[in-house]
């Protein structure tokens, strides 16, 4: 396996995960790979807003940049972009 880091995981770690640096919480709609409905998630709000519906979206569960469907993506209650 590679383990070449991108950018971004090479640019930020867990406590630059935060909204001021443009990740918002939220969760998992349906099952992905192997995280369950409900996992928490902090979704890079840029990606998010400009990606449709099917579009892969910049997120981070714990430590881990994943890319995750849109369309399995859901923004914690109350929260906005």
């Amino acid at each position: 396996m590679n383990n070449i880091k991108t950018f971004e995981q090479f640019s930020l770690n867990e406590e630059e995960v935060t909204r001021s640096n443009g990740y918002v919480p939220g969760t998992l709609t349906r099952d992905f790979e192997d995280m369950v409905k409900g996992t928490e998630v902090s979704i890079d709000a840029l990606s998010y807003t400009q990606s449709a519906n099917d579009d892969l979206v910049i997120c981070f569960v714990n430590d881990d940049m994943i890319r995750i469907p849109k369309s399995k993506l859901e923004l914690e209650e109350g929260e906005g972009i």
